[in-house]
């Protein structure tokens, strides 16, 4: 499956999408949540404040998300899900961090 990436900011990205994939009730969320760091999203406003630090990281040049879509398929140009680039300058390494829902996993 090939994916398409768009920057993760608030100029160019609806929080509401997040939110839908992300929030406490979604289909799947405990097994996408099992092993990442963070928690679904209790209500809206946190999936807005995620995408604002995001862009302000991605200003200031700190690190890069990025969503994924996919490009072909049942869920062409749906949200497949982010896709984040850390940057450690210290040790000088970036870190790579990604999660799909569910239906996209093992494709």
């Amino acid at each position: 499956m090939r994916f398409r990436y768009e920057r993760l900011h608030v100029d160019e990205f609806d929080p509401w999408e997040l939110y839908e994939h992300g929030r406490a009730d979604a289909p799947d969320i405990e097994e996408l949540t099992r092993h990442i760091r963070w928690d679904p999203y209790d209500i809206p406003e946190a999936a807005f404040e995620w995408v604002e630090r995001c862009s302000d990281a991605f200003d200031s040049g700190e690190d890069a998300t990025y969503v994924l879509r996919p490009r072909n398929g049942e869920y062409a140009e749906e949200l497949a899900g982010p896709s984040n680039l850390a940057v450690d300058r210290d040790r000088r390494i970036g870190i790579m961090g990604i999660w799909l829902r569910k239906p996209l996993w093992g494709r």
